[in-house]
């Protein structure tokens, strides 16, 4: 089923915030325990655990019209998790024991979830990096980017980085210590899109609902590798076709 395409093409960017790096002012709350960490953090040291609450605008260039979406964004060593405020979507990365990378993509209201494992994420070519995926994105990884100065959010030390993505112009004010973006600002032709970092922990907070997996047990499950059989089912064809961009914008 050639709308398969476009469902796998959401999926290999599969957190929401990710968006900005395909081609990308706060909550004056206290962090959980701020650290003074040097800037100079290797690039292959572990992530340590973070819970964050971003916000996302997209503004229309010649409409001036504004979306505006917030999303909550998890990583501990062996799970990466978004949701939806409204608890109607959430996203999973799954890390087991032999550094095997997986996928499930939950739909609250339906109580269904696809998922994807590593062998079908690497027939279909997405080999997903843990780190990348954890640091949603790194303005160091792009070789168009440049260090422009320094700055301090939420206590901690920030660097800001601008450069080209493409043909996008990009700004990403980044957590030296942490490693998440604090904003990222991306111009493109018909849009300005501004991702934005309100708040982030060390732990969850309470009432920040993570994927229940006791809960979910009894959800019906799809293999991704399924999908092209199931063009009839109602709730595949409105996946498929709110990930091709003909439902709204939904991520």
């Amino acid at each position: 089923m050639k709308n398969t395409l476009h469902f796998l093409a959401g999926l290999a960017c599969a957190l929401p915030l990710q968006v900005f790096a395909h081609g990308p002012s706060m909550h004056h709350g206290q962090p959980d325990a701020p650290r003074q960490v040097s800037a100079t953090v290797p690039a292959d040291a572990p992530l340590e655990p973070v819970a964050a609450r971003y916000t996302e605008r997209r503004i229309d260039s010649k409409t001036r019209s504004t979306h505006t979406a917030a999303w909550y964004f998890w990583r501990d060593p062996t799970r990466i998790e978004t949701a939806s405020p409204e608890g109607r979507i959430a996203e999973a990365w799954a890390r087991d024991a032999h550094g095997r990378i997986s996928h499930a993509r939950y739909f609250h209201e339906d109580r269904r979830v696809i998922e994807a494992t590593t062998g079908e994420l690497k027939a279909r070519g997405i080999e997903p990096d843990w780190q990348e995926l954890g640091k949603i994105l790194d303005p160091r990884d792009f070789p168009g980017m440049r260090r422009v100065g320094a700055t301090s959010v939420l206590g901690q030390r920030a660097s800001i980085y601008r450069g080209k993505s493409g043909s996008d112009d990009l700004e990403v004010v980044w957590l030296d210590a942490v490693r998440l973006p604090a904003r990222i600002t991306r111009y493109t032709k018909a849009s300005r899109m501004i991702l934005r970092l309100e708040e982030f922990h060390r732990e969850n907070p309470p009432g920040w609902q993570r994927v229940d997996t006791h809960v979910t047990e009894d959800y019906q499950r799809i293999d991704l590798a399924d999908l092209g059989d199931m063009e009839n089912d109602p709730f595949v064809r409105k996946v498929l076709r709110t990930s091709s961009g003909q439902g709204g914008h939904q991520h």
